[in-house]
């Protein structure tokens, strides 16, 4: 990726010179880590929604307690 980005920083410098372009950065930590933070963000989302909602068996154990029998259910 390091090279990549160094390849189109010099393709910028070359591009500069007759189009006026700007200079590309190369900066590849602040986003590795924006990446590790918004995957971790998600990974917590999930696991609290996991915990808040029921599972499908739950539910159906809860309509099966509800109407008494699984008559109705198929």
């Amino acid at each position: 990726m390091l090279q990549m980005l160094s390849q189109m920083n010099s393709l910028s410098d070359q591009g500069s010179e007759l189009h006026g372009a700007l200079k590309l950065h190369v900066s590849p930590a602040p986003v590795e880590l924006l990446g590790r933070c918004a995957i971790s963000l998600a990974c917590q989302m999930n696991r609290l929604v996991a915990q808040r909602h029921l599972c499908l068996y739950e539910r159906l154990q809860l309509l099966i307690d509800e109407q008494g029998s699984t008559e109705t259910l198929n």
